[in-house]
């Protein structure tokens, strides 16, 4: 009901006394659950993109190399996010320094995409994989940003804007390899 909303009326407009209504329950009850707007928002995409991610994990080759793997994600998540814009730019707003809202996420997908990294960069420590696979979530996340943020891209635009970034850091990188 709140989604409806949300995506009906946009985030900023929508009330709680309306997603109350709309739900045939009081607004204490609404506040029961949720103590604001926010962070009800903040669970109904949480919840998606946990879904959108069991998704692109259950189609993805697990003998994927990282950078293949990065951008499949990438391309299930920025197809959401770029279908949705509107709520991922509020939703964005709001998380985009509580980190313990994404963390859980952040982290098993650094953990999955350094572990992918091993057969390339066997050179390299764990630790230098990890803060590698966070080097290109950040690009992740920029990519994103920029393109919420910018009228009329597309999703193959943010797609291939990242693939740059990571094919660039990849040649600065070859030392590694």
């Amino acid at each position: 009901m709140a989604k409806g909303l949300f995506l009906e009326l946009g985030y900023e407009s929508t009330t709680t006394r309306q997603i109350a209504t709309a739900a045939g329950v009081g607004i204490g009850t609404v506040f029961a659950h949720f103590p604001d707007k926010h962070a009800l928002l903040q669970e109904l995409l949480l919840r998606d993109i946990d879904g959108v991610l069991a998704a692109a994990r259950g189609q993805l080759d697990p003998q994927a190399e990282w950078l293949d793997a990065a951008l499949h994600y990438a391309r299930h998540l920025y197809a959401y996010h770029h279908a949705q814009r509107d709520l991922s730019i509020s939703l964005l707003k709001q998380v985009i320094f509580d980190t313990s809202y994404y963390q859980e996420q952040f982290a098993a997908f650094n953990t999955e995409l350094a572990t992918r990294m091993a057969g390339s960069f066997s050179a390299a420590s764990e630790a230098k994989r990890h803060l590698l696979a966070e080097i290109i979530l950040a690009n992740y996340f920029m990519v994103l940003i920029q393109g919420l943020g910018t009228a009329g891209s597309t999703l193959e635009d943010w797609l291939s804007d990242l693939e740059r970034r990571c094919r660039l850091l990849l040649a600065a990188l070859g030392g590694l390899q």
